[in-house]
């Protein structure tokens, strides 16, 4: 019993001794703890939390930025644009044609079928011829004799044998005015035209110093060389949609006409067409035109602008020669060559606009003397730049 109670004593010792130990092993570890790594690493209960400082909005606007934006470049040009102004671009107008018509009516004395001879042809027409002398104020031109269509010659010249004649009045029927038919028949006013007219003359009614307006009807589809040349008095013209072709010098020297429309479908206009009308201001041309065959504008004097048609390769010799009022002129693309003198003397213009690049100017052939006798500056505006001459 002794025995026992002994050993349970001595394990009960041995028992505090080592919590003793282990106590005291705990105590010397908290104590080599270094007082920097807990200021560093711990809180303790009582501190206040560390609010973080706002970023200045400048540089959240930064943060936040599309990545899709990207800076514009200090270096880089802004986009040419060319001044071109509307009219290059603007339709060509259309012209009330009754403003053109002519009364019908006759005006006193006039010709019956009588007042002409005829040859019979041999092929079911007979051919007007003028007879004698005949003092007669409207002139009428009969569609038939004999129950046949009649026409009228090339070369058959009326105005010699009615030499007082203010109208003329052409009889539906008639298909064709003969070269220098009412040629010089200087008392001529008034012409009335009929709607079965298919062509007009070289000729037919040059120096026919007294009319005013001209309608040319439906259907015409060919106005021949020097048909109205040197009509002075000459102040509109009404052309139709059928025409296709019209002849050099046309209206050579209509002095007083101040516009005109050429109208699209007409592909060929010769040379000298309108030159020294002195009073022509404005003209349209349309880009169905595909054969030139010589200047059109020389000495029309008070031009102020012309827009050339797409299509046209040349400016021809004297083009604008002493046009001294032309301001500004269009040029398209398809014009490669501008021949001597075609801008000579023409004091007033300012602007070509070219409808292509600096370097398609720059290619155009221009012959020694294209721009003989302008002024400086004249400004070529094209599609990406601009030259200066």
């Amino acid at each position: 019993m002794k025995k026992h109670a002994l050993l349970n004593t001595c394990a009960l010792i041995i028992c505090f001794v080592c919590l003793a130990l282990f106590v005291s092993g705990c105590n010397d570890d908290a104590a080599s703890t270094p007082k920097d790594d807990l200021a560093e690493g711990t809180q303790t209960p009582t501190d206040e939390p560390t609010v973080p400082s706002e970023k200045p909005t400048e540089e959240i606007t930064e943060a936040t930025q599309d990545p899709t934006d990207s800076p514009e470049d200090p270096t880089e040009e802004p986009k040419y644009e060319p001044n071109y102004p509307k009219w290059i671009h603007e339709e060509i107008p259309e012209i009330d044609a009754s403003k053109y018509a002519t009364d019908t009516s006759v005006i006193g004395k006039s010709t019956t079928v009588q007042s002409f001879e005829y040859k019979d042809n041999g092929n079911g027409t007979y051919s007007i011829l003028p007879k004698g002398d005949f003092d007669a104020e409207t002139l009428i031109i009969p569609s038939s004799y004999n129950g046949k269509p009649t026409v009228l010659d090339d070369y058959v010249v009326f105005s010699r044998n009615y030499k007082n004649v203010s109208k003329l009045i052409v009889s539906e029927g008639i298909t064709h005015i003969g070269a220098q038919s009412f040629w010089s028949l200087k008392t001529l006013e008034h012409i009335i035209l009929p709607t079965t007219l298919k062509s007009i003359g070289e000729g037919a009614f040059a120096y026919c110093d007294s009319i005013v307006r001209v309608k040319i009807p439906e259907g015409v589809e060919k106005i021949d060389s020097t048909a109205f040349y040197d009509c002075n008095s000459l102040k509109g013209v009404w052309l139709p949609s059928t025409l296709r072709e019209i002849g050099s010098s046309a209206f050579y020297s209509c002095n007083l006409l101040t516009d005109i429309i050429i109208p699209d479908g007409v592909t060929i206009m010769g040379g000298s067409l309108f030159s020294f009308c002195e009073n022509l201001k404005t003209i349209y041309l349309p880009p169905s035109i595909t054969e030139k065959t010589g200047a059109w504008f020389g000495d029309c004097t008070v031009l102020t602008r012309v827009r050339i048609p797409n299509g046209t390769t040349t400016l021809h010799k004297s083009e604008f020669f002493n046009c001294q009022y032309l301001a500004e002129i269009s040029i398209p693309t398809t014009v490669t060559t501008i021949e001597e003198e075609c801008f000579a003397y023409c004091v007033g213009l300012k602007n070509i606009y070219f409808l292509g690049t600096v370097e398609q100017w720059n290619n155009i052939e221009k012959i020694d003397g294209w721009n003989e006798g302008t002024k400086s500056p004249i400004t070529v505006t094209c599609s990406d730049g601009t030259v200066e001459y």
